[in-house]
């Protein structure tokens, strides 16, 4: 890299709260993709609660009793999120959901993150959803729009790419 280009500073427009959503949908469908083929493909058994009920009462006895069968199927798609977030965010700077809306997950300096903060992202994405989903809401309020996995990480999911910063701008938005 250029040694100007890299003590210049960059301005990067943050990542709008409806652009990761839709992104983070996409990526879902996918994911969840992988998880009907683990299903119709036999990895998973089928549930073993058969016969009348509503709806309600399948499913709390599905949980009940057929738990350990469910428990292999969501093992694997937790690991392959995890692994999909973090691979396709170190080879391509964002998951497949994140590029197709233009957004990239940078480090500190504004380079594509690395295997390593992509897979603390990923972790940290984790963590925040699991904490009800606030981690993943932090955006809505926070001034910079990032969401708590990426304060905890020190990464930025931006829109478009950086440009630099003008005289007397704020490096971020």
């Amino acid at each position: 890299m250029n040694p100007a280009l890299a003590t210049r500073r960059w301005r990067y427009r943050a990542a709008t709260f409806r652009r990761r959503l839709v992104a983070d949908l996409l990526d879902t469908l996918l994911i969840a993709s992988v998880g009907v083929v683990l299903w119709r493909t036999g990895f998973v058994a089928e549930p073993l609660t058969d016969g009348p009920g509503d709806l309600l009462d399948r499913t709390a006895d599905t949980l009940a009793l057929d738990l350990p069968l469910l428990m292999p199927a969501a093992v694997a798609v937790v690991v392959t999120a995890l692994a999909y977030g973090a691979l396709t965010r170190a080879v391509f700077g964002g998951t497949l959901g994140e590029r197709a809306l233009g957004l990239r997950l940078l480090d500190p300096a504004g380079a594509p993150a690395g295997p390593t903060r992509a897979a603390l992202h990923g972790l940290a994405q984790l963590a925040g959803l699991l904490l009800l989903g606030l981690g993943y809401t932090w955006a809505l309020v926070d001034p910079e729009r990032r969401t708590l996995a990426e304060h905890l990480t020190g990464a930025r999911l931006s829109h478009g790419r950086p440009e630099p910063e003008a005289a007397g701008r704020p490096a971020t938005p």
